[in-house]
């Protein structure tokens, strides 16, 4: 009996040492939401845009950001410039009409945003809005400039801008809080019913992030930039704001279809998350804390978490490095491989639509749910082909954002059959106009 006791004393003496030394590695590694570093008030202007400047303040931070001038390459091609027509050989057909079918590579890293944005083809020579989220500069010119800001021409600024993407994009000089400088943002937060201004610290750690990464487009009339957030993040409800306002990015050339072009959807995929709806913050993956010297500070290397899963996932996860790798791949894989499934289905209704197109007497009724199937497919097919995670930011919804794009293209080619063939088609009750897979009303029958 007393070697039992003995045995269960020991026990818990082992378990309470376990558990303190991980108590202790927990509080030395998660993130501290107000770092302690010096502040040189006034000592930095409130319009320096030269992140060099800022650096002779903080050499760390410089030193760390300085390393976003290295490439480096994940599963699914990281920070390197790869051509996404080689990942993707369906693009050209997907995007037909429209620049991002001659010229889409992997995007660089920050520091090459001015560079970059230089250089891409002519087929998608940008207006000057472009640089909203391209340099440093941006945010002041749009105060000099007001409104008419966003109908300038490109080359009205082109020799203008030349800071990259740098500390002023998200930090107040005076006292290096986090701040949001994108108008479009603060304005879409607002129509939401959220004030920026009262956000946390924790909050602005993704806000900071979302005022950039996300999908937007141009306002015909003005190129005024917008948000389309109103109805929500998921691809119905901004489906849904499309519709509602009659836009589309361009119109197809091969089918005539009005389409939506998606761009790098990060914030909304993570909002609806897991880790978004746990709070936790984009920083907290992308520029987790690090220890330099004495300092603790937030890595301002962005990048990729699979280059840093000690740093970024096991300050929460207690699984390996190895196992936490592994299963990102395996919701990459998974999600590359549905999506190649949604745009080759998507690739077979487009040839179809083509099909009846040439042949003529077609069922016009019928051709034009087919093209409006290929813009909804389209949509969600783009959603994961634009999100620079291939699905890592939100695999559940990539699953059923996917999984909805297979049926609509395969419906989209259904109805340009039935067109070519004189018939009428009418779409499935879960895919009819106006309808997305969350709607309250297809819903209720399961409820």
């Amino acid at each position: 009996m007393k070697n039992a006791k003995k045995v269960a004393i020991i026990m818990l003496v082992a378990i309470a040492i376990v558990m303190g030394g991980y108590i202790a590695y927990s509080l030395a590694v998660q993130p501290e939401y107000q770092p302690q570093i010096e502040v040189f008030p006034g000592q930095i202007a409130d319009d320096e845009a030269d992140a060099s400047v800022w650096g002779e303040f903080y050499p760390e931070h410089w030193e760390s950001y300085q390393r976003n001038y290295e490439m480096r390459p994940t599963r699914y091609n990281g920070s390197v410039p790869e051509d996404k027509t080689i990942m993707y050989p369906y693009l050209p057909i997907i995007y037909g009409g429209m620049g991002f079918a001659e010229d889409y590579l992997e995007d660089r890293g920050h520091v090459y945003s001015v560079e970059d944005i230089r250089h891409i083809h002519e087929s998608r020579r940008p207006l000057a809005v472009c640089w909203t989220c391209k340099s440093s500069q941006a945010h002041l010119i749009i105060e000099r400039e007001g409104v008419d800001y966003y109908s300038m021409a490109w080359g009205d600024l082109e020799e203008e801008v030349v800071h990259p993407i740098g500390c002023l994009n998200c930090h107040n000089p005076e006292d290096m809080s986090l701040t949001v400088r994108n108008p479009a943002f603060i304005e879409a937060m607002d129509r939401l019913g959220i004030d920026v201004a009262d956000a946390t610290q924790q909050e602005m750690r993704s806000y900071v992030c979302g005022q950039c990464h996300v999908e937007y487009y141009f306002r015909p009339d003005d190129k005024y930039l917008i948000f389309p957030w109103d109805n929500g993040f998921h691809p119905d409800d901004i489906e849904r704001y499309f519709d509602d306002i009659g836009f589309n990015d361009w119109t197809h050339a091969i089918t005539g279809a009005e389409v939506i072009k998606i761009q790098h959807p990060e914030f909304e995929l993570w909002s609806l998350s897991t880790h978004g709806q746990a709070g936790v913050s984009c920083a907290d993956c992308h520029m987790p804390y690090v220890r330099v010297g004495n300092t603790k500070m937030s890595s301002h290397h962005w990048q990729s978490p699979l280059n840093t899963l000690n740093e970024s996932c096991r300050t929460c996860h207690i699984q390996s490095v190895d196992w936490l790798r592994q299963q990102v791949y395996d919701r990459q894989d998974k999600t590359k491989r549905l999506l190649d499934i949604a745009a080759y289905a998507l690739v077979d209704a487009i040839e179809e639509i083509a099909l009846a197109l040439e042949e003529g007497n077609y069922n016009e009724q019928s051709l034009e749910e087919a093209r409006y199937l290929q813009r909804r497919a389209q949509l969600r097919v783009d959603f994961f082909i634009a999100d620079n995670s291939t699905g890592a930011h939100n695999p559940t919804l990539a699953l059923e954002v996917l999984g909805v794009a297979i049926e609509q293209a395969h419906e989209a080619r259904k109805a340009a059959e039935m067109a070519r063939l004189g018939e009428l088609y009418e779409a499935p009750r879960d895919i009819q106009r106006g309808e997305g897979a969350r709607d309250d009303a297809y819903l209720e029958q399961y409820n």
